[in-house]
This record gives C-alpha cells, structure tokens and sequence, in this order.
C-alpha cells in the first residue's frame, strides 16, 4: 500500500450538462473517496439549469476545482479540456449522471498501479441502472470476464485487444488511467465522436496490460436524458469506425499480433459497428443510408456484402419496409439488440 505521505495525486473527472437532477450524487461519491491526495475536477458546459449554483456549494472543499465553459464546447472537447487540466499522475472519470459504490475504489487502483507498473489501467466492475424499471443489473463486459477467469488478476495488453470485439471488457466510468498516457494518445479527439472511449481502451492495449477487479465500483445509471450513440449522417458514421482503425493501424506497425490474426480482428470488429449504422440509418434516414451504403462498398466490399446477405438484415428492411409490420418493430429491435 502507498502510505499518506508520499500518495500520488488522483484527478477525478466529473463533466457535465444541465444535470441538475443527478450531480450531486457524483460529486459526493468522488468527494467520500477514503484516498487523500485527489483533486475533483468539475467542467460544466454552460448549464441552463441550476447546475452552476448546485455545483458552487462543493467548492468550500479545496479538493473541488470548479470550471464553466463560457459556451457549450461538445460533450469530447470538454472532456479534452478537463483532462487538460488534470494534475494527477492518475486520471478516473465520473459521468455527472452517474456515481462511484466503492469509497475505496481510488485506493485499491492506485496500490495495484504503483506495484506493477506494466498495468496500464485498472477497472472495477460498472454495474448499470435503468431508472424507469428501478433495476441494476450488471452488463455483458461483466459476464464475459467471468466466463473467462479474467477478475482479480493482471492480463496481457494482446489479450485485451484480440478479446475485444467480443465483449468491450471495461467501462470509462470505474477505471483508472495514467494521466499521461490519455495526453499523449490525445484521446477524445476530433472527429472520432461516438467511440472515442472504445479507440482510447484498443490503443492502451498496444502500450501495456489490464488489470480487473472483481469489486462493483461504480454505477452508471440509464434514462432518457442519457447521452446516446447517434449516427447523424453517413458521414459520421463512417468517421465513428476510426476507433478501430487508428488501432488496426498500429498494431500493424509493431507488428503486435501475427498478420492473420490482426486482419480476422479487424474483420470481426468493423463488422457490427457497419451494421449497427446501416440499421440505425435506414431507420431514420433513408438518404444517408444509401449514402453510406455507398461509401462503405467503396472501403469495405467484403464486409457490406457479408451483411446483405445476412438473414436479418433482410428480415430487418422488409420489416421497416413494410408499415402493415410496424407492430413488429419492437419485437424486432428487441432480438436485434441481443448479443450478436
């Protein structure tokens, strides 16, 4: 364990907008942290509701540094600029709608961190909360480290990312980061919108290993104010793939896994994420679907004719198609949904 006197500092982040409702719960819970040495860095996005005031009563506490942006700057450039500011050798993040269970999860982190320096990030489990049925549950990342003995121990960075597209292994909220190394990937970058989170997880990979604790640390709660994936334009869309692509393309210069293995990974994992925007598109944009239909039999040939000629995909347009079948689309969407 690291004593009191020589802890290093742990910035946590918490990022908001117009989260009047949720806030204090996030705030509290990093400020009930048993961990002395942390610094609460809160950047507001130019709330419209009573945020700013609700906010102003914490900074009493020296550990609060409280900034709010003159104008709404995006959800990621305000993540970029609080990472910006952080200090700490190690960095956590805190959605302001959401909140950390374990008053010991900063220290349990930072002992496991400092005793193997080859962990790049640490992870507690994330366990989510859908409000409109009062229920937690834990997530499919949790089952498949279970299934897989991956709790409580150290794994290897290749593991990580070769384990990926079959479950996405860790959440944001509930982990751990060196400071430096989200500088130096300068995660939450421009324009990779949607998947910037799943792009900074693939690169840490390259750089060293994981380790996953068994403890619930966090809890991310699920209403219909949540921040969502959108796929606005097929434009976007296509820009979301980056989060694998900037990987793929660097473990192909260090030669990180066999070059079968990396190009079945890529396949693998650019597949659902193509499909999930065609779905997504053809539901809400006829126009951009094609237009990304397009751009896609351009790039990804082999894998846009895979899912045409998947059988649901074709169940999924003559369903949407068809307005008589609307009574189906739940029915659908919930089959959909599952775990491919």
């Amino acid at each position: 364990m690291i004593d009191s006197i020589n802890q290093p500092l742990v910035s946590i982040i918490i990022t908001s907008f117009n989260r009047e409702r949720w806030i204090e719960k996030a705030i509290q819970s990093a400020m009930d942290q048993d961990y002395n040495n942390i610094e609460i860095i809160i950047s507001d996005n130019k709330s419209t509701d009573g945020s700013d005031s609700l906010i102003k009563k914490y900074c009493y506490d020296e550990r609060v540094k409280y900034w709010q942006n003159e104008t709404n700057i995006g959800m990621l450039p305000n993540f970029k600029k609080a990472t910006d500011l952080a200090k700490g050798l190690f960095v956590t993040y805190v959605s302001s709608d959401d909140y950390l269970v374990n008053k010991s999860f900063i220290s349990e982190a930072v002992s496991i961190m400092t005793e193997y320096p080859n962990i790049v990030v640490f992870s507690g489990i994330s366990k989510n909360y859908k409000l409109s049925a009062k229920k937690e549950k834990h997530n499919t990342a949790y089952n498949f480290k279970v299934s897989n003995g991956l709790l409580n121990k150290t794994v290897n960075g290749k593991a990580v990312f070769s384990i990926f597209q079959h479950s996405h292994v860790l959440n944001f909220g509930g982990s751990v980061f060196y400071t430096d190394h989200l500088l130096n990937l300068d995660v939450f970058r421009e324009p990779n919108t949607t998947y910037a989170d799943l792009q900074t997880v693939l690169l840490l990979a390259l750089r060293g290993d994981f380790y996953f604790s068994d403890k619930v640390d966090y809890m991310q709660n699920f209403h219909d104010q949540s921040a969502s994936l959108a796929y606005a334009d097929a434009e976007k869309s296509l820009l979301n793939l980056s989060f694998a692509e900037i990987p793929f393309e660097e473990a192909k210069k260090i030669n990180f896994l066999p070059e079968e293995a990396l190009r079945k990974w890529h396949y693998s994992i650019i597949k659902p994420f193509i499909f999930s925007s065609m779905v997504s598109l053809f539901k809400t944009n006829k126009t951009e679907y094609q237009k990304f239909i397009k751009k896609i039999s351009k790039k990804y040939p082999d894998i846009l004719s895979d899912i045409m000629r998947n059988k649901k995909m074709r169940i999924f347009k003559f369903i949407y198609n068809n307005k008589a079948l609307s009574f189906l689309h739940k029915k659908f969407e919930s089959i959909f949904n599952k775990k491919k």
